[in-house]
C-alpha cells in the first residue's frame, strides 16, 4: 500500500507483529477520543450539547476520568445533570403553600419553629418537714 498523509496512521499500527492490529487501532482512536473531549473541547458549548445527547458509558467516562483532567469532567457532569433534572425529572406544578395558623401555647411555654424544648410540668408535691 503505498503511504499518504491517511494511511500512515494505519500502516503504523500493522508494522508491530506483537498484537491483533485491529485491537490497536482501537485502543488509539480511544485515547485520541479521550483526549479530544477532555481537552479544549469542554469548552465548547456545541461539543457540550452533543455529549449530553449521547453521554458516555462507564468503561469511557472512567477514562476521561482517569486522563486527570478535572475541569472538562465536572463540566460533563454539571451540564448532563441539569439536562437530567429538565428533561427526565418531573416538573413540579406551582402550588400554594399551606398557611396553618400556629396554636396558642401559654405563654412560659410558647415555642418558635427552632431547636427549644417545650417542658409541660403537672405537679410538684414538696413535704415540709
Amino acid at each position: 500500500m503505498k503511504e499518504n498523509i491517511c494511511t500512515i496512521p494505519i500502516n503504523d499500527l500493522f508494522k508491530p507483529k506483537d498484537r491483533c492490529p485491529i485491537c490497536r487501532m482501537e485502543e488509539m482512536l480511544e485515547e485520541t477520543y479521550v483526549d479530544f473531549v477532555v481537552g479544549d473541547a469542554m469548552m465548547e458549548p456545541n461539543i457540550r450539547i452533543e455529549t449530553n445527547e449521547k453521554g458516555f458509558c462507564h468503561r469511557h467516562f472512567s477514562k476521561m476520568f482517569a486522563a486527570g483532567q478535572k475541569l472538562p469532567n465536572a463540566l460533563i457532569m454539571e451540564t448532563h445533570l441539569k439536562s437530567v433534572i429538565e428533561n427526565i425529572l418531573p416538573k413540579k406544578a406551582p402550588s400554594k403553600p399551606d398557611k396553618k395558623p400556629e396554636k396558642e401555647e401559654p405563654a412560659p411555654f410558647k415555642t418558635k419553629k427552632s431547636n427549644t424544648i417545650k417542658v409541660t410540668v403537672k405537679s410538684i408535691t414538696v413535704k415540709a418537714k
